[in-house]
């Protein structure tokens, strides 16, 4: 039976929530998203963000500690994207306009339904089985009671395998294989197992050397933000993701690094920029330059994501999806209710036109 307190706490509206919640011993001692409590992540950010000699500064920590927590409160903004939006210089109209990550969440989730995201989209293998046409390759979903036999079958004549948790994001626990022999995909198997849980399998990305060049260890891929509602349907704003060498993903929260790119030529038209604020001319390992790069194939990757969304997931308002590009043409990664990032690199809000897209008519009922 719910308690009096929580059947009140149910019906408070959002902001009042997170006052709640941010005052709560319980809340800034729980672990969130990447294990870390709510305390802890402003502080880290004053450590990312402010110089040593702000940092030295007190007076300024402490301004900006509250401002912190009061942008949480009205706006639901993490203290990374207090940095990350520039919340520091702005107003309260300037605020505003962005749309923080806990926003979009919550308008999802009242238009959508958790029900839908975890099914269709959190649960990689369903999602892989809604649209795998647009894969191009193979794939299985492995569990605690998956044979031996059937991993190491797939293993060997897939040959170079990527395998990644099934509930996990930004890239956790992802991991490629090479596969030479049955004793290899034995190794693979029991690793796997060992570490408990279900994960996607499937055969690795070979991608082309266009994308390839900025980073080999990475697949390098293009995260496209769609919106199809009775009105029609609509692009976001896109970025290019890259890797840092060594890195098997290119999620900005696995150290990448990310470029907004033209919805409408493919040209990437900001520097890269990471999760922390580092802005890049040129990537630190390859040297390509992100300002101005032409993205192959783009119409048909514009083409691609509207049928893909029009096809497999009419009834979704909202889709992040993750790209690669192949030399035999672009290939679906995986689809998401994706951050809106490209915020950080162009300081241009998207708060307006995502609740536009949102308040619309679904597009078949």
């Amino acid at each position: 039976m719910r308690s009096f307190f929580s059947m009140v706490y149910h019906h408070l509206p959002e902001n009042w929530k997170r006052r709640v919640r941010l005052h709560s011993k319980a809340y800034n001692d729980i672990k969130g998203g990447g294990g870390s409590t709510f305390k802890s992540r402003i502080n880290r950010e004053l450590k990312v963000f402010l110089k040593e000699e702000e940092q030295a500064d007190k007076q300024l920590v402490e301004l900006l500690k509250r401002d912190i927590k009061q942008c949480w409160l009205k706006y639901g903004a993490s203290p990374e994207e207090y940095f990350l939006f520039g919340y520091r210089n702005l107003n309260d109209e300037g605020r505003r306009a962005f749309i923080t990550d806990y926003e979009k969440d919550m308008t999802l989730k009242a238009k959508m339904g958790l029900d839908v995201f975890a099914k269709e989209l959190r649960d990689k293998y369903n999602f892989y089985c809604l649209t795998a046409p647009f894969f191009h390759r193979r794939a299985f979903k492995m569990t605690e009671s998956t044979p031996e036999t059937e991993f190491i079958t797939f293993a060997v004549e897939a040959g170079n395998i990527f395998i990644k948790p099934e509930n996990q994001s930004r890239g956790r626990g992802a991991h490629k294989a090479r596969v030479n022999n049955v004793e290899d995909a034995w190794k693979e198997y029991r690793e796997i197992k060992e570490k408990g849980g279900e994960w996607m399998v499937e055969e690795l990305i070979v991608q082309s050397e266009a994308t390839r060049q900025w980073n080999p260890s990475s697949v390098n891929s293009v995260r496209i933000p769609t919106f199809l509602n009775k009105e029609g349907f609509f692009v976001g704003v896109p970025f290019f993701r890259t890797g840092r060498a060594g890195a098997c993903v290119d999620n900005a929260g696995g150290g990448g690094i990310f470029a907004d790119v033209d919805a409408k030529t493919g040209v990437l038209y900001t520097e890269g920029i990471d999760e922390e604020g580092h802005l890049y001319e040129k990537h630190p390992d390859s040297g390509m330059t992100f300002k101005g790069f032409q993205l192959p194939r783009w119409n048909e990757l514009l083409a691609t994501v509207e049928k893909v969304h029009k096809e497999c997931m009419p009834h979704h308002l909202y889709v992040g999806w993750d790209f690669a590009l192949t030399d035999k043409g672009w290939v679906l990664i995986e689809g998401n209710w994706g951050q809106f990032i490209s915020q950080y690199a162009d300081h241009i809000g998207f708060r307006d036109k995502f609740m536009h897209y949102m308040n619309a008519e679904f597009y078949k009922e």
